[in-house]
């Protein structure tokens, strides 16, 4: 379980450390969002995300270990424009007033994160954990309002509209705002979006009104 939430807890941290790092060099190039090309530099491992996959995969290869991390770096490079896009023409970033009330909701995970903490720079990640949650959930209530289509739970988020993320993509990619050239990185990309999902959530049971948090709170 501990090793599971430090896996978790890096995922999320990485959404962080990528922003603003895409650098222009003699690299391959492996994809592209909104004008904005990804190097194979990009999507170099740090060596906390390999040490956490490993303790989560003992048994794949190195190879495997990497191809993992790198497809996990170039889909949070990914989402983590298309947020900053949706958010400028949204307004989807989290509150405070939202922050808190995720918090509030959440004591064991604001624990569990605290007793992490020995620095200001960890309170300050950890608060843009509980942010990222927050996010997450309002993106997918706007992308599920717009394009409907199939909504799975999932661990990190209960109301996962993957169907509207796939249509979402879709358009990008007809677009031209989205591509990716690396073919071998385009197949491990896609293959969530266009895979049959388990745990699908009804559609008379997909209620977007109000936060997860704050209905498991008044569970």
């Amino acid at each position: 379980m501990q090793i599971k939430f430090l896996n978790i807890i890096c995922s999320l941290l990485l959404l962080f450390s990528l922003a603003g790092n895409a650098v222009e060099d003699n690299s391959t190039r492996i994809a592209k969002i909104f004008g904005e090309i990804i190097h194979l530099s990009d999507l170099e491992p740090i060596s906390i995300y390999l040490k956490s996959y490993k303790h989560s995969y003992p048994k794949l290869s190195e190879e495997e270990i990497f191809d993992k991390v790198t497809k996990s770096k170039l889909s949070s490079i990914i989402w983590d424009r298309i947020f900053k896009k949706l958010s400028q023409d949204h307004n989807l970033e989290a509150t405070e007033k939202e922050i808190k009330s995720f918090i509030a909701a959440m004591p064991h995970f604001n624990s569990e994160l605290k007793g992490k903490e020995s620095t200001s720079e960890m309170k300050e990640a950890s608060l843009k954990i509980y942010a990222s949650f927050v996010n997450n959930y309002k993106m997918s209530k706007h992308l599920y309002e717009l394009y409907g289509g199939t909504v799975i739970f999932q661990q990190l988020n209960p109301l996962e509209p993957v169907g509207a993320y796939r249509k979402l993509l879709e358009e990008y990619e007809n677009q031209g705002k989205l591509e990716i050239y690396n073919k071998k990185l385009k197949v491990a990309f896609w293959k969530y979006y266009l895979s049959e999902h388990r745990m699908i959530v009804p559609p008379n049971k997909v209620d977007f009104s109000k936060p997860w948090w704050e209905k498991s709170k008044n569970n």
